[in-house]
């Protein structure tokens, strides 16, 4: 597992003022692993490590206008990454070639990039 420490960025924090996470957003140590989105597009995705040593995981995403108008983002937590990844469901994911939750794995394992999305 990757030791680099990534803070939460704009996105994850905006994001989560707007459906009552920033609380929660607060509580990270180290975001381990992000899958980028795109406003009007793809989902984004933060796998992070929570203050209390267990998993957490936001998602969501917004249109053109931004956060603050039409978006969604959700919040799960469990004792392990995988455990975490396991309560997405497939209709909470898009259709990409490499599943999102093989992705924030494989960052979290250092075999993909920190905050790439593949196709």
């Amino acid at each position: 597992m990757s030791t680099t420490t990534h803070k939460p960025d704009e996105d994850l924090e905006y994001g989560a003022s707007f459906h009552d996470l920033s609380d929660r957003v607060k509580q990270i140590e180290n975001v381990l692993a992000q899958v980028p989105g795109e406003a009007d597009g793809a989902d984004w995705y933060w796998l992070c490590l929570m203050k209390n040593k267990r998993y957490g995981l936001f998602w969501g995403g917004c249109d053109y206008t931004g956060w603050d108008c039409q978006s969604n983002m959700e919040y799960r937590e469990a004792p392990t990454p995988k455990a975490v990844l396991s309560l997405l469901k497939e209709n909470d994911v898009e259709d990409t070639q490499k599943p999102i939750k093989q992705q924030l794995l494989d960052q979290i394992d250092g075999k993909q990039p920190y905050a790439l999305r593949e196709p």
